[in-house]
């Protein structure tokens, strides 16, 4: 027969306080059937247990003469003499935490002290079972923690305090909401088993290094030789070009692209990280900029800019399956600063070379230009009754497949420098890969195609041999006719959407990117590409080298649900509010914890409303809609505050509670920056030649219209073109920086000005008007200026240059007082409008109001306005 006992509390952190009760079970466990003469609980401590970190030299003091004393709270009888049936018994009870006797003043009964210093004590609960004089008596243990309650309630409030920083610190840095998760480690699915191109599966960890050895070393092992330009090829020759001499690297361009490198990553190989680099100054700088001129020059990298060490992190799917798992590189973060340096130099050479269906990984375009254009194709279709195909093409790791002779080939065809491309030829001839798995590391493996993971200048290389791939295709007359020009694609990346009129087109299409796509390495995945076509497209199967694709009624797009057809928007909306759901629950902890409600507001307009938000400058708005979006809003607003719809607490008195940014006011606001971003833009963008085509062909239906995407900018004033007012006076002087120790010299002024909109046109005049309501000394004259302000950074920092254009004369003399006097000012006829516009550099136009007193006392209120060249 065994028996056992154990003591289990209900309190899984066993933390308690003095005056609280403990509460738990005994449990006792037998085979068979136990007589015993009592159960009874004692509890017991020793002052020397435990002590606090601040308190530890008295500890020290005290250790060699200090002895454990034993404290006796309280005993009780948990059972009388008696049998317990055999299996498992729960016993409960629950016992107070008293003093010992009548505590003295300031000291609790539970806590010892020592020369005034409270020391925290663990107690423990002995649980005896006494038997007969033939059997042993049964004794088991649990210990808890007697905690003084100022010392928890410091703890929780650094804690809080700690929580408040880190949410600040990552609002502040503009970082996302991976930041606020509680674990903050990285979660790596350990790779215990694979299954083998055999269907056999391997479980040990030799055999596992080398199952991913033999996948890598398939995957970036050559496919396509080099192939030749032939007679109907309307790519440029391959030509090697030269410079007359390629400069050095500058201390310049190293500290600019050492900012550019981003702080908290994982280093490489050999242990340097970016902030070892940026904390090194000047003499780094100086190390770097020979290595860096010697590798231009010699052509030859060091050894450790070719060795990446990879881990690999499960994505979705079958977890025995090597191919649903992305690997991660950790490249040389010296070498990544060298990339850098290179990648800033040819930038906008590789960027001049591709066309405007190519958005990804380029200065200026961003997702929403695709999404714009594809909707507003989606829509002028609709709206004439004109036919529509789309194909959504995507490539098997597009990335790692692309041939590396075909990117070198590509930036020939781009005229870069030949030295440049030696460079990148030497350091991806060289680059090598081992896989991490348990400690264990795989034996380095050969890339002979694709490019580094983590390289900045990866994209560029790929967007520029995909732009090769599309010039073998012969699509000049395919696509749709948008005012005479077709648009056959658009490209964001290996992101790929092809449009025609009809499916035996469209199958033409995805056939002659199929074949050419090969010539380079890349593999279309057939089971991922889909077709979807409008009502007006007679249905036929698409055909791709002897696979049919699947249609489909919607489709991702760039993170945005794309439909065809009436009201597709409604799946998109409904899908932003369950990713926003999504987001608020990741960040619940945050909502729900005790921190100030100004960090809550600004962790949900920085990382839940964006979520809600993203694409909606391409929406079609109905009230509906916008309904559904804040009703969802509200109701994790009411989440943030703890309060529900039982506690009839009104709207408004919510909103002034959380100061959250409305959600149709954001949409309103981005869908007006995006419609100046379009306006604004002169580089023959696809979105801004589909907002303003009018298809030719095609019947609309009688009746209503749909709902245009313009119509929202229709139906409401944009806030740029309302009228801007200011009130001049000594007041509002001494509240600025600038003027307010002369402010004290002004008699006292009151001077009104508004100017009819801040966005101006160069074939328009700018008007408003002045008004002198008091004044107490005499005016010499009322002048509005236009003013050029220049803003150049460079490696010691940014400089303002204000130049002015235009000067005009409102009003002469003293003005009569509480008269409004008209601002007319005609632009020059020479004078353009630049939009030049680049990280350290910016011209922006300011208008100014100036009023000169007879004493030559100069007050001026500045409005900073936008020039368009037609409104």
């Amino acid at each position: 027969m065994s028996t056992t006992l154990s003591i289990r509390l209900k309190r899984a952190s066993k933390i308690y306080h003095e005056g609280e009760i403990i509460v738990g079970v005994v449990v006792v466990e037998s085979s068979a059937d136990v007589r015993h003469e009592g159960l009874a609980l004692l509890l017991e401590g020793s002052a020397a247990l435990q002590l606090s970190n601040k308190n530890t030299g008295i500890f020290d003091a005290f250790s060699n003469n200090l002895k454990p004393i034993n404290l006796i709270n309280t005993a009780i009888e948990l059972a009388p003499a008696g049998k317990i049936p055999a299996g498992v018994t729960e016993i409960p009870f629950e016992m107070p935490l008293q003093a010992r006797g009548p505590p003295s003043p300031g000291c609790p009964g539970l806590l010892e002290t020592y020369h005034g210093v409270f020391v925290n004590i663990t107690y423990t609960l002995k649980c005896s079972m006494k038997r007969s004089f033939l059997n042993k008596p049964l004794n088991t243990t649990c210990q808890f923690f007697v905690q003084y309650r100022p010392i928890a309630k410091a703890r929780r409030c650094d804690m809080r305090r700690y929580n408040c920083k880190r949410i600040q610190d990552a609002i502040e840095q503009n970082k996302g909401s991976k930041v606020f998760a509680r674990d903050r480690s990285v979660r790596q699915t350990l790779l215990t088993q694979l299954k083998t191109n055999t269907g056999n599966t391997v479980s040990s960890v030799p055999e596992i290094l080398g199952e991913i050895e033999r996948f890598y070393g398939q995957l970036y092992t050559t496919t396509q030789n080099p192939i030749t330009s032939g007679a109907h090829d309307s790519r440029a020759p391959l030509t090697r070009h030269y410079t007359e001499d390629i400069p050095d690297v500058s201390l310049d361009e190293i500290s600019i692209a050492l900012k550019q490198l981003k702080n908290n990553k994982a280093p490489g190989d050999d242990g340097i990280t970016t902030e070892l680099l940026k904390a090194g100054g000047r003499p780094i700088l100086i190390a770097l900029r020979r290595l860096f001129n010697s590798v231009i020059l010699e052509g030859t990298s060091p050894e450790a800019w070719s060795r990446s060490v990879v881990t690999l992190f499960f994505k979705k799917g079958n977890k025995a399956l090597l191919k649903n798992y992305r690997p991660i590189a950790l490249l040389s973060h010296v070498y990544k600063l060298f990339s850098r340096v290179i990648t800033n130099r040819l930038e906008q050479r590789l960027d001049d070379f591709q066309p405007p269906e190519q958005a990804g990984f380029r200065k200026g375009y961003s997702t929403i230009d695709h999404i714009h254009t594809l909707r507003q194709v989606i829509q002028k279709t609709e709206e004439y009754n004109l036919p529509l195909c789309l194909a959504f093409v995507d490539y098997e790791k597009a990335f790692d497949s692309i041939e590396l002779w075909a990117m070198l080939q590509s930036l020939q065809r781009c005229h870069i420098d030949y030295r440049y491309i030696e460079v990148l030829r030497c350091m991806y001839n060289a680059a090598t890969m081992s896989v991490r798995l348990h400690e264990h590391s795989t034996k380095p493996i050969q890339l002979q195609r694709g490019v580094r993971q983590g390289d900045v200048i990866s994209p560029k290389l790929f967007t520029c041999a995909l732009e090769d791939v599309f010039k073998l295709v012969e699509w000049k007359r395919l696509g749709i006719n948008v005012n005479g020009e077709y648009i056959s694609h658009l490209r964001f990346a290996d992101d790929i959407v092809i449009m025609a009129e009809t499916l035996e087109e469209l199958g033409e299409m995805l056939t002659d990117l199929n074949d050419a796509s090969k010539q380079v390495g890349l593999k279309m995945n057939m089971d991922k590409t889909k077709v979807m076509s409008n009502e007006h497209v007679s249905s036929s199967p698409v055909t791709v080298g002897g696979v049919t694709i699947e249609v489909v009624d919607q489709y991702p797009y760039l993170g945005q649900v794309i439909r065809l057809g009436k009201s597709n928007f409604d799946k998109e909306v409904a899908r932003r509010i369950q990713l926003g759901w999504a987001a608020f629950g990741k960040l619940r902890h945050i909502f729900t914890e005790n921190i100030p409600q100004c960090l809550k507001t600004k962790v949900f307009n920085q990382c839940v409303l964006p979520v809600m938000t993203y694409g909606a400058e391409t929406w079609c708005f109905t009230k509906g809609l916008i309904h559904k979006l804040r009703v969802a809003q509200r109701a994790m607003e009411r989440a943030m505050l703890g309060v529900s719809l039982r506690d009839r607490i009104r709207n408004e008195e919510i909103r002034r509670r959380t100061k959250v940014t409305d959600i149709a006011k954001r949409i309103s606001t981005l869908k007006w920056q995006w419609a100046g971003h379009v306006a604004r833009r002169a580089d023959d963008r696809w979105s801004r030649k589909v907002l303003e085509w009018r298809p030719r062909v095609g019947k609309r239906r009688v009746g209503r219209p749909p709902t245009r995407w313009s119509d929202d900018l229709r139906k409401q004033e944009a806030p740029l073109l309302k009228p801007v007012r200011c009130e001049i006076t000594p007041a509002t002087i001494r509240a600025g920086d600038a003027g307010a120790g002369a402010a004290r010299n002004i008699p006292p002024f009151q001077v009104y000005a508004e100017i009819d909109s801040t966005v101006c046109a160069l074939d328009k005049p700018i008007t408003g008007k002045i008004r002198v309501d008091s004044c107490s000394a005499r005016i010499k004259s009322l002048e509005l200026q236009l003013v050029r302000v220049e803003t150049v950074g460079g490696a010691e920092g940014y400089s303002r240059d204000a130049t002015e254009i235009q000067n005009i004369q409102v009003g002469c003399g003293d003005t009569r007082r509480a008269r409004d006097l008209p601002l007319h000012l005609v632009l020059p006829r020479l004078f353009t409008c630049p939009t030049t516009t680049t990280v350290y550099f910016k011209i922006e136009f300011e208008l100014n109001i100036a009023v000169i007193f007879e004493d030559d006392h100069l007050v001026t209120e500045n409005f900073p306005i936008l020039l368009l060249r037609s409104k």
